[in-house]
């Protein structure tokens, strides 16, 4: 069974791996492209949740303020 499921997994790899020299891309590229995506994807990620982190850290500021009767509009 582990026989076969490597046999398998090598096939699948080598057949990858010709597509890929067919397509002028090798694993090492798109392993990079990969960790590109990665990078990007968390750093928006981070950006988001500083903006989300903000915005509910002002509402709990509003509410605290509303308890206690202070007003934090401009007029």
């Amino acid at each position: 069974m582990v026989k076969n499921d490597l046999a398998g997994a090598s096939s699948y790899m080598g057949s990858l791996s010709s597509f890929l020299s067919g397509i002028g891309l090798s694993l090492q590229d798109v392993s990079n492209i990969f960790s590109i995506l990665a990078t990007i994807v968390g750093i928006i990620l981070a950006i988001g949740t500083f903006f989300v982190n903000k915005h509910y850290k002002m509402k709990e500021i509003e509410l605290k303020a509303k308890k206690i009767g202070v007003s934090l509009d401009d007029n």
